[in-house]
């Protein structure tokens, strides 16, 4: 708004509303930067809860008598959050390995069969 004011030359016929103007463009410029309008966009799509984003836990755990194959979905809590990830192997009869969609192949790991749960769709 400064730089504004010190422009009188090519502000003159608007003058009164120089000070309105620079405001609102400042503010859509400051949550274009700030990802405002990513964050909001990403809400509408429904991108919450698909590959790469935390999921609500369904709250069915695994048990030993639970059948689960190769390809089966599964829900993994790591760090606060639950996550969908796939069964590709199983590691001892108390241990499954597990991939995260959209996630790099380092991110596989082995998870204790009873910190597992089934999606409950």
């Amino acid at each position: 708004m400064i730089a504004v004011s010190f422009q009188r030359r090519w502000v003159d016929p608007f003058h009164p509303y120089v000070y309105t103007i620079a405001f609102f463009v400042g503010v859509m410029y400051g949550t274009f930067l700030c990802d405002f309008w990513r964050f909001t966009l990403r809400e509408k799509e429904g991108l919450h809860g698909e590959e790469g984003n935390p999921v609500e836990p369904s709250g069915l755990p695994v048990t030993p008598e639970t059948q689960l194959a190769i390809g089966s979905i599964v829900l993994v809590p790591a760090q606060g959050c639950w996550w969908r990830a796939e069964v590709i192997a199983f590691e001892g009869p108390d241990h499954v390995r597990v991939r995260y969609p959209g996630w790099d192949a380092k991110w596989e790991e082995a998870v204790p069969r009873s910190d597992l749960q089934i999606p409950s769709h």
